[in-house]
């Protein structure tokens, strides 16, 4: 039997220091976090939810190819090994606090999330760039055919 890895922790970030959507989306523009237009699409989605009160949560970062998939694969079975390495996923808020709270790393991170469906309906997940101090909120096709490659980096939460 293989291995299971111990993903250590890469990042701690907060959720639920905003109390509605239209303050995280002031926060985003007042840092200097660019927010793209699929992305804005999300944030304005109902069906993103802010934590109701401040809590912390244990980012762990991995590629594809370190959950087991070394050809890559889609997205549903990205996250289904995830799940059997008792990683969580993470909740949609994570993405743009991560753009907020994240200021000195150079990464293209894919949120480990449950799709939210974006101004098409099309299944979306939060991307975050970040290039030293520049950091951008992107959205990218979340859909079950969505193929990841071995060497895409996908953040997931540990669970507490």
């Amino acid at each position: 039997m293989a291995e299971v890895p111990n993903f250590p922790v890469w990042r701690m970030i907060r959720l639920g220091t905003y109390h509605g959507l239209a303050s995280l989306r002031r926060a985003l523009a007042a840092s200097g976090c660019s927010v793209t237009e699929w992305a804005d699409d999300l944030l304005k989605n109902p069906a993103l939810t802010l934590r109701p009160s401040p809590t912390k949560v244990d980012l762990v970062k991995c590629t594809v190819k370190d959950l087991g998939l070394p050809e890559g694969g889609p997205w549903t079975r990205v996250r289904h090994f995830a799940w059997r390495l008792d990683l969580a996923e993470c909740p949609p808020e994570a993405g743009p606090q991560l753009c907020l709270q994240e200021k000195d790393s150079d990464d293209f991170l894919l949120l480990g999330m449950t799709p939210i469906a974006d101004r098409d309906g099309y299944p979306a997940v939060f991307t975050v760039h970040l290039t030293g101090r520049a950091r951008s909120l992107d959205a990218y096709h979340g859909g079950a055919e969505f193929v990841l490659s071995p060497n895409d980096k996908v953040l997931f939460a540990r669970p507490q």
